[in-house]
């Protein structure tokens, strides 16, 4: 679901320009976030899309139980999105975040759109993108889900994700 988004995105791109292939673009998930993606990217000044999901929810599909592994998890987390952060200091505006979560069928027009100014592609119609659930697999203990908010709260709430105290939250 996420490729059909960001292709769409890149479709539209290719569409808005004279010569397609006139600016690379650079895709990465928070694991890809290297210091070889960093490199290339500052030296051929392409935008970089980086697509993240709420690591609690990562934590839940990496069926991780122990507080041990949930805090090198948030920790490493932490460590992807700091390299962003630092990338769009050293060239402000060249990576774009895009949460995981954002990109459901509900939300995706916005999405795409956004994706479409980051690119500076034109924004074409938004392509009728199927409604797909995520499984996240069983639910967090309250312990597992402490040490994840703890470690990673100041980007949970950057990057407006709900906290789990909050009444409002879904993360199980």
């Amino acid at each position: 679901f996420i490729d059909e988004v960001l292709h769409a995105a890149i479709r539209s791109l290719a569409r808005s320009r004279s010569t397609p292939d006139s600016r690379r673009v650079g895709f990465c998930s928070p694991g890809e976030a290297t210091e070889a993606v960093t490199r290339f990217v500052r030296k051929h000044r392409c935008p970089i899309l980086c697509v993240i999901r709420d690591p609690r929810d990562s934590a839940r599909s990496l069926r991780l139980v122990e507080e041990e592994e949930a805090r090198a998890w948030a920790r490493r987390w932490n460590g992807y999105l700091d390299r962003v952060a630092s990338l769009n200091r050293a060239i402000p505006g060249i990576a774009e975040i895009v949460r995981y979560e954002d990109l459901s069928a509900s939300r995706s027009g916005a999405t795409l759109s956004r994706l479409c100014r980051f690119l500076g592609a034109n924004e074409g119609a938004t392509p009728d993108l199927p409604n797909r659930a995520i499984d996240s697999g069983k639910p967090l203990s309250p312990e597992v889900k402490r040490v994840i908010e703890e470690e990673a709260g100041p980007y949970l709430r950057r990057l407006r994700y709900v906290d789990s105290k909050r009444k409002e939250s879904t993360h199980g």
